[in-house]
């Protein structure tokens, strides 16, 4: 019976540790994320960490954009800094798998097959949105194109109501193969909830684009 009874209560233990062992690779991913964005933007650090403490003074003026930079961390590794005119920051790490196609007859780069994953978080929230395998292809003697947009996930903290993110697949939009006169896009739907109060959240569409053989991220407000 003792038995019986200690492997029950392993079992419980087991099962109560899961949740907060994913919580905490969740947290952890994130922190990763902000140490970062740190790293790459030195003299921006104390905006990037900041806590919701200072949303009470948020500007009664409509939100716009200030300022956006992106800074490479690694070959592979990228990280877009946008600040807004109240002082909100958004920020977004992008890491990419490269392979490279070549032309057995001459041994020229035909193509550059790319899969990424994007991380984006706002400043005042501990949640984040990821979206991984994103798969697009760049071509040297046509167009690029989309080939997956991904699996979008969200990760909200305990505290989910006051300090969550919301990701929109109903407003999901996209054009998967470039032309003449647009890239390739998937832009991603998100809203941040920073304090529990209305009107404090951060809402922006979340742009991956593709063309004339590169990529690119950066947000619009979301109005």
């Amino acid at each position: 019976m003792k038995k019986i009874v200690s492997v029950m209560l392993a079992f419980a233990l087991l099962f109560a540790a899961l949740p907060m062992g994913a919580m905490a690779s969740q947290v952890d991913e994130r922190e990763q994320m902000l140490a970062k964005a740190c790293a790459a933007f030195p003299e921006y650090a104390a905006k990037i960490v900041a806590d919701t403490c200072a949303s009470a003074f948020r500007s009664a003026e409509p939100r716009k954009t200030s300022f956006t930079e992106t800074r490479s961390i690694s070959e592979n590794e990228f990280i877009v800094y946008t600040e807004y005119s109240d002082g909100l920051v958004a920020l977004d790490e992008v890491s990419m798998e490269r392979e490279v196609i070549y032309n057995s007859t001459d041994d020229a780069i035909t193509a550059i097959n790319v899969d990424i994953t994007v991380k984006a978080t706002c400043s005042e929230t501990t949640a984040y949105f990821k979206v991984s395998n994103i798969k697009f292809t760049i071509n040297t003697s046509n167009y690029d194109r989309i080939t997956s947009i991904g699996t979008p996930t969200v990760h909200n903290p305990p505290i989910s109501y006051n300090d969550s993110c919301s990701y929109f697949s109903s407003e999901l939009s996209k054009n998967l193969v470039e032309n003449s006169v647009q890239k390739a896009y998937v832009c991603y739907p998100l809203s941040f909830k920073y304090a529990p109060y209305g009107g404090y959240e951060y809402s922006s569409k979340l742009w991956v684009e593709v063309g004339n053989n590169s990529l690119s991220v950066h947000h619009d407000l979301w109005q």
